[in-house]
């Protein structure tokens, strides 16, 4: 009985160090979380932007009036042969970079400080809202069935006429200084303490 009791007590000591041990080798590799660590290496930085693709950085939002039809003629004519179609357009035009453009030349990091290249900001998309577009009037003479693709004709008249809207109102310039406060945020964000943002010129508004 001695003996059985022996040998329980050292089976429960062994158990007991094994706990133990097992504690102290988890506690030794249990630390504080680690710091956040920011990647700033060039590459990185590179492949990040160029993931993006493209960065939006301005938009307008634009409302046109579109007449489409044949020419002007005399009243009777128009009366019989007529085709005329009013269009009240709304549309946005986005400006932005292409940031698949960006290639390793244009990052230059060094310590804290980092300077970018970005190519010239354009016109990324320009399209009508649905909704918000509509055909206000259309007249057809007595003998014109009218025509079937005059509405769709507008439309993609309007679509021309609100990018060169936009271009008017200097959406590339707006793009310009919106993108270089984005690009700086976000290095600033990535560690850096001087942030040079340097956009290219000639930038066209097609």
């Amino acid at each position: 009985m001695t003996r059985f009791l022996d040998i329980k007590t050292v089976a429960v000591g062994a158990i007991t160090a094994l706990v133990v041990a097992a504690f102290f080798i988890v506690g030794k590799n249990i630390t504080a979380p680690a710091k956040t660590v920011i990647n700033a290496d060039r590459v990185s930085i590179i492949r990040e932007m160029q993931a993006l693709e493209r960065l939006e950085t301005s938009t307008f939002t634009i409302e046109k009036v579109i007449e489409a039809g044949t020419p002007e003629a005399s009243s009777w004519k128009n009366f019989l042969f007529g085709d005329k179609l009013l269009l009240i357009a709304q549309g946005k035009v986005t400006a932005g970079f292409d940031l698949s453009r960006i290639s390793e030349r244009d990052i230059e990091a060094k310590g804290d400080k980092v300077r970018i290249s970005l190519p010239s900001p354009i016109i990324l998309s320009a399209t009508l809202d649905s909704a918000e577009t509509k055909v206000y009037d259309r007249k057809t003479g007595l003998f014109n069935r009218g025509e079937m693709n005059l509405e769709s004709q507008a439309r993609e008249a309007a679509e021309n006429s609100i990018r060169q809207a936009a271009c008017k109102g200097n959406i590339l310039a707006e793009a310009n200084r919106q993108g270089k406060i984005f690009i700086t945020r976000m290095f600033q964000l990535a560690g850096f303490k001087e942030v040079e943002v340097v956009v290219a010129a000639g930038g066209t508004c097609e």
